[in-house]
């Protein structure tokens, strides 16, 4: 039987695994460089693709996406799209602001900036300005009515006319044209209308057409 000797440490065999070993470190080491270079590329290009957070300033005036904003219109679709204009109070984070709400709204005045829109400084003649914020009336959320300034019956397919007033809101131009049923709270200004306007669409002491 022959007898093989034991390799010192720094024979052959020993100098091939540490070649190796250090083959397989520069191997790792590409590898995890690779995996960060793609890592900052992806964060680069998804950085891209996002939009900055809007900055606003306090004391500057905004307007408030009404979306997740509950009033009495009956259905969604003819709810307001936005409240406003609102003064920024404070600034919490780069992402949410806290608005100068009147007491009357009972909502948590604390926004994410993507429900903000700036109001322009200088708007062009003429433009539309959307409708006052609401106000609590027995617990329920209702308009700022200035005056009531016509009234009609509108006809319609299968359902009976329904009785319709053209409104001037507090501190907007431009008024709209609403159901009846819409301003109940404001029974005083369309008696005052109708005492005015006696033969203007409306209803009578009986609830009839007049």
């Amino acid at each position: 039987m022959g007898f093989e000797p034991i390799q010192p440490a720094n024979g052959p065999a020993a100098r091939d695994a540490e070649e190796f070993a250090c083959k397989m470190q520069k191997i790792v080491e590409y590898v995890r460089a690779e995996i960060l270079v793609a890592q900052v590329r992806h964060e680069e290009q998804a950085n891209k693709k996002r939009r900055p957070a809007r900055r606003f300033r306090v004391d500057q005036r905004v307007w408030l996406d009404a979306r997740n904003i509950k009033t009495l219109r009956p259905k969604k679709k003819l709810d307001w799209k936005q409240l406003g204009p609102f003064r920024i109070k404070k600034m919490i984070s780069p992402h949410a602001y806290e608005l100068d709400l009147p007491a009357s709204m009972r909502i948590h005045p604390v926004f994410n900036v993507s429900l903000l829109r700036p109001v322009a400084e200088d708007p062009l003649p003429g433009q539309r300005q959307d409708p006052p914020p609401p106000v609590e009336v027995d617990g329920l959320e209702e308009w700022h009515v200035e005056e009531i300034l016509d009234s009609r019956w509108e006809r319609r397919g299968r359902g009976g006319p329904r009785l319709k007033y053209t409104v001037k809101w507090v501190g907007y131009d431009e008024p709209t044209e609403e159901p009846a049923a819409y301003l109940v709270h404001a029974s005083e200004l369309t008696k005052n209308f109708h005492r005015r306007y006696p033969n203007k669409p409306g209803p009578d002491l009986d609830g009839a057409r007049s």
